[in-house]
């Protein structure tokens, strides 16, 4: 997998980066940012930035990888909400959840590679998406994005400090951390996918 290449890829086009930083921060336009995100998913070893050409297609993409993750998300908070709601937060319902939802957030990576890559339904075949996610390759992969995420946010939050004074810079901080993450996972994520033979 091409490390480097998922890293610095929102750097090769400043319109696209631009556009992806102030398009992060609108919520319900930044449905839009997924859509852009499975197209890097789709071409993961391409050093070019796909452009936001056809943003009513980029958005509604967008929005089905929203809903992918609400779907897989479903199981942790549906026992989350029982124990909290029936059984007055009982130990067990909690970590039950807690444990449901780390499973859906190891899953969830190659649920949206596979949308992106094939089509809707493929999100949800879970006997192929296990079979994906149970190498070590994709093991190595959700690592490593994992780390690189929180180096890189740690990082530039912290140089946002400065910024503070001013009322634009920490948004475009914000901003440039949602498009930076979205991409560079879907881009190392589809890497790995290729390389499983996705």
């Amino acid at each position: 997998m091409h490390f480097k290449l998922a890293l610095w890829r929102v750097f090769a086009d400043r319109k696209t980066l631009l556009l992806g930083i102030l398009i992060s921060l609108v919520p319900i336009l930044n449905f839009a940012l997924y859509g852009l995100a499975n197209e890097c998913a789709r071409s993961p070893n391409n050093r070019r930035m796909p452009a936001w050409h056809g943003f009513g297609s980029l958005w509604v993409s967008g929005l089905k990888t929203v809903l992918i993750t609400a779907v897989y998300l479903v199981p942790a908070v549906a026992v989350f909400v029982l124990s909290y709601v029936i059984l007055d937060f009982e130990l067990y319902f909690v970590w039950a959840s807690i444990v449901l939802g780390a499973i859906a957030y190891y899953l969830l990576p190659m649920g949206w590679i596979s949308f992106a890559n094939r089509h809707w339904r493929d999100a949800f075949k879970l006997g192929r998406i296990l079979g994906l996610c149970l190498s070590w390759k994709y093991l190595g992969a959700w690592l490593v994005v994992l780390i690189a995420t929180i180096i890189v946010m740690f990082v530039l939050q912290l140089a946002a400090i400065p910024l503070a004074i001013t009322i634009i810079g920490p948004f475009i901080v914000a901003g440039f951390i949602s498009f930076w993450t979205v991409i560079f996972s879907f881009t190392y994520y589809g890497q790995a996918y290729d390389e499983l033979g996705g």
